[in-house]
């Protein structure tokens, strides 16, 4: 495994915890779970790599995120915590990859709610882009927009239709995500505010 680390500003909030930015080049399943360590996924590798598996992870206290392109096929179990959304976005993948029942396309848009459980067949080729935050950070960015954070029961899944508002606005967010720690710096509040507003808008 290859791999190179940037340390950003502490959180908009002055507590101390930094965000950090890494890269990977992860040659099995056991290092690719490292790179989804605040994801918690449990990947098993079942065949094969047709090439390098890539991650990308900002990691900080209430928002963190993960971008990948699969280079072999994996099972992967996941347990969300009940603190907690996660959503994710697909770029790119091959038909046979299947999320929570739902075969997954690209231009997927998927949004786990707390306590969700995620199982999922992942194919080489497969590209995701995904976020996790914090139910608190959650309420900080959506109160003084005025945008109500509803109710949703425990555990569940959704598909978010293509090309509705929802998915386009929380594409959009990842993408803008990515491409600043692509660079190798931290995106800053501004980039972290709107991709949690995508989110909970949807």
């Amino acid at each position: 495994m290859t791999a190179a680390a940037r340390e950003g500003e502490p959180d908009t909030d002055g507590h101390a915890d930094r965000r950090t930015v890494s890269h990977a080049v992860v040659d099995d399943a056991d290092q690719l779970q490292l790179a989804y360590r605040r994801f918690g996924i449990e990947p098993l590798r079942v065949g094969r790599s047709e090439g390098p598996t890539k991650t990308l992870s900002v990691t900080g206290r209430r928002v963190n995120f993960t971008s990948s392109e699969l280079g072999f096929p994996t099972l992967t179990t996941a347990t969300f915590p009940d603190d907690c959304v996660t959503v994710a976005y697909v770029p790119a993948t091959v038909p046979g990859t299947r999320w929570c029942e739902y075969d997954i396309e690209p231009g997927a848009v998927m949004l786990w709610h707390p306590s969700a459980e995620h199982h999922a067949a992942n194919q080489p080729g497969l590209q995701v882009m995904a976020a996790r935050i914090g139910l608190e950070r959650l309420d900080e960015v959506a109160d003084p927009v005025g945008v109500g954070i509803p109710t949703v029961a425990s555990g569940q899944v959704d598909l978010l239709a293509p090309g509705s508002a929802a998915a386009d606005n929380i594409r959009r967010a990842l993408w803008n995500f990515r491409a600043v720690a692509a660079s190798d710096a931290v995106p800053g509040s501004v980039y972290e505010d709107d991709l949690v507003r995508a989110v909970a808008a949807a």
